[in-house]
């Protein structure tokens, strides 16, 4: 076997070996932008988005853009629906206050009955 010792595999459990380095190399500071980070985006601005703007970002059928507001309230987000002047349903992300938000339904007047006693 010529040549078999001019390039001897590093031995990968010894901590000064020469892969060591390459491993202890930092992470990218940034992450690739996820549709779903975009959809949160968008969510976020102070107009909020429609079903069409939402589609139209991330090229999704509406039943998964549905399904995906639907993962981000249960991720804890209070996820607001509302209508434009248009008519438009508009999603929008409420903000949050003292760590607490409120949901569509939390933020529904109790009827009388519902009131707490005092």
């Amino acid at each position: 076997m010529v040549g078999a010792d001019a390039n001897p595999k590093p031995d990968l459990s010894q901590p000064g070996s020469e892969d060591a380095a390459v491993s202890d190399a930092p992470e990218p500071a940034t992450r690739r932008p996820t549709k779903a980070g975009h959809v949160q985006r968008l969510l976020a601005r102070p107009e909020g988005a429609t079903l069409a703007d939402l589609r139209a970002a991330t090229g999704w059928q509406p039943h998964t853009v549905r399904a995906a507001l639907t993962r981000l309230r249960q991720a804890g987000l209070a996820i607001e629906r509302s209508r434009s002047d248009a008519g438009r349903t508009v999603y929008r992300i409420l903000p949050v206050h003292d760590g607490i938000g409120l949901t569509t339904s939390d933020a529904r007047p109790t009827a009388p009955s519902e009131a707490p006693a005092p």
